[in-house]
């Protein structure tokens, strides 16, 4: 009985212990109970992630001393997975699939993972971002978080914050201004939406270079109020509206290419509307290129040869060939004419008075090497008129080709031969202007003294300056350009049908550059802006606003050439007297001689009758 009384008097003093080991025990499984919930509830949301769109590498990142985190020991054995704290950098140049970015947040030191982020998703700020929030002030965490993102220009990030039984779901509205908003769970739409469809009226800034044709002034034909235009401008204007952002113009417009790059790898500026090379990126640490826009040859542009006056036209008909070749076939039918002509004498015993004068002056030849019809009548045999029918025969085939060659030449207007090379252009003496910008590109792809070499007359001007110069169609000067400004001009000597500057064949630099504009490194536009050009370019909004801004350019940038319409027509007009020069020159020599001609026979007949008289 005693024994029975201390067993149960036992029992009584150790039920506390057993009851209170028994509790912690359930407390314990009940907390692996909600971590398994979690996790089972985490995959499955990670999953539904990737049914939308698939994830090809799965970034977990927590805290280096937290090890109390969800993911922790959480596995996803569906997804190739990299762990990794705020300590561990990951440097990525290219990449051609998606991944998903779980963080795990406690504390509000944990704040700095967001930097650490950043630093890893460098040229990837539109990879979904899944942030979980794991603190007992988690409210109080919230606009810590929204500055964070808004800062480093993440858009993609939903939220999911733990609760007391599951998590509560918060998606991120970065546009206008950045907020989260709690999404129901029986929501239908999808987790993570495509912001940058619509950007809410966000503000983005551009700075216009004001180098043609990319971006200019342009003038209203009939109000005369001045605008924005060019074709990178309008590009980047039809985007922002189509995408719904705000683009406000910055007051700096008296910057250079250079400058404004370097406003943009700054944070100053949101879109540059210019063409740049591929290369320009890579100088700068805080920009990035868009999509190809175009591809652009750079080479030489010198004034056309001008064109040649009439006398110079006779000039080069009559040359020193052409007249030893008149002179011999002349001489050939003059011996030609005075041997038949003696020999029908003899065969009817006639005299026959040769003269030397026959030989150097026969009016029948040149008669019929004039063209100029011959008398038959005269001629007392058959063999006569048949030599005198062949020198017709033969002076209508000289003539028939002389006025056809010569016709051809009135009609082409030929030009004097332009600069082909840069031996022609050195020995010209004519300066060249050069943009200062693309002397580096050039002088990349060849060597550091390629300009200096080629062109030792060379002018060095700003981009806008040397445009303008350009589009004036100044032929004091010769130009280094490229096709994307080329093209409107020489579409535009074509229509005037008068030709003021040509290009070089020979003297092409560069071919085929891909030409982008830049933005921010890790700007919020980069992807919209890339699907846009590819819509533009499938679509031909492209050419439509490329063609459309040529055609103000040239009216606003070339006014002289539109007021010289008017001199090109009346040079077209009658010919003038100094336009025949050279017949009026070969006319008197004619009339000269033949006065002279005159006075030496009076003369011989003089002294010949003189002489008689002495006798």
């Amino acid at each position: 009985m005693a024994a029975i009384e201390l067993i149960l008097l036992s029992l009584v003093l150790a039920a506390p212990v057993l009851s209170s080991s028994w509790l912690n025990h359930s407390e314990i499984q009940a907390a692996f109970l909600n971590e398994a919930t979690r996790q089972d509830y985490l995959y499955n949301f990670v999953a539904q992630v990737d049914k939308e769109r698939p994830i090809h590498v799965l970034l977990l990142m927590q805290h280096s001393q937290d090890n109390s985190c969800a993911l922790q020991h959480w596995s996803a054995y569906d997804w190739p997975v990299l762990r990794y704290d705020e300590h561990l950098e990951i440097h990525v140049h290219n990449y051609s699939r998606e991944a998903l970015a779980l963080v795990c947040i406690r504390e509000f030191s944990d704040e700095s993972m967001i930097n650490a982020l950043a630093i890893n998703l460098e040229k990837m700020r539109e990879t979904r971002i899944i942030i979980l929030l794991q603190a007992e002030n988690a409210h109080d965490l919230l606009p810590i978080i929204t500055n964070q993102a808004s800062h480093h220009n993440f858009y993609n990030v939903l939220l999911l914050m733990q609760g007391n039984k599951e998590f509560i779901l918060h998606r991120m509205w970065p546009f206008p201004k950045p907020r989260f908003e709690h999404v129901l769970p029986n929501s239908t739409e999808r987790l993570f939406i495509k912001h940058w469809h619509n950007f809410r009226g966000h503000r983005a800034l551009i700075q216009p270079t004001l180098v043609p044709p990319n971006s200019f002034v342009s003038y209203n034909p009939r109000t005369g109020k001045p605008y924005l235009n060019g074709y990178v401008y309008n590009l980047l204007l039809t985007f922002g509206q189509h995408y719904n952002i705000s683009l406000q113009v910055s007051r700096f417009f008296n910057k250079s290419v250079l400058e404004t790059v370097v406003m943009l790898n700054d944070r100053q500026l949101d879109f540059v509307p210019s063409f740049l090379p591929f290369k320009t990126a890579i100088g700068f640490e805080g920009i990035r290129n868009s999509a190809n826009l175009d591809v652009i040859n750079i080479f030489v542009v010198v004034p056309c040869g001008r064109e040649l006056t009439i006398h110079e036209l006779y000039q080069q008909m009559i040359t020193a060939k052409f007249c030893i070749y008149f002179l011999c076939f002349y001489f050939i039918f003059a011996v030609l004419e005075t041997l038949v002509e003696s020999i029908n004498y003899r065969l009817v015993e006639q005299a026959f008075s040769f003269r030397y004068s026959r030989l150097w002056l026969n009016l029948r030849v040149l008669r019929g090497f004039l063209g100029q019809s011959v008398p038959v009548q005269d001629c007392p045999r058959l063999s006569v008129k048949q030599f005198m029918m062949l020198l017709s025969f033969f002076g209508l085939v000289f003539c028939s080709c002389f006025n056809a060659k010569l016709s051809t030449l009135f009609t082409k207007h030929p030009h004097v031969k332009n600069i082909q090379s840069f031996e022609d252009l050195n020995e010209s003496r004519l300066p060249v202007a050069i943009d200062t910008y693309m002397v580096h590109l050039v002088d990349e792809m060849f060597s550091n003294e390629f300009h200096a070499k080629n062109f030792p007359r060379a002018v060095h001007l700003q981009s806008k300056q040397q445009a303008e110069l350009l589009l004036t169609l100044n032929s004091s000067f010769a130009y280094e350009t490229h096709s994307h400004l080329w093209q409107a001009l020489d579409i535009y000597q074509r229509y005037l049908n008068r030709p003021i500057l040509c290009k070089a064949n020979a003297m092409q630099l560069v071919n085929s550059i891909p030409m982008f504009t830049v933005l921010q490194r890790n700007s919020i536009y980069a992807v919209a802006l890339d699907n846009f050009i590819m819509y533009a370019q499938a679509s031909g909004l492209d050419r439509k606003l490329k063609g459309s801004s040529y055609r103000d350019m040239i009216r606003d940038k070339a006014p002289a050439v539109v007021n010289t319409t008017n001199q090109m027509a009346s040079r077209l007009e009658a010919l003038r007297c100094g336009d025949l020069q050279y017949i009026w020159q070969s006319l008197i020599i004619g009339y000269v001689i033949a006065i002279l001609v005159f006075i030496v026979e009076l003369s011989w007949d003089f002294w010949q009758r003189h002489r008689r008289a002495a006798l």
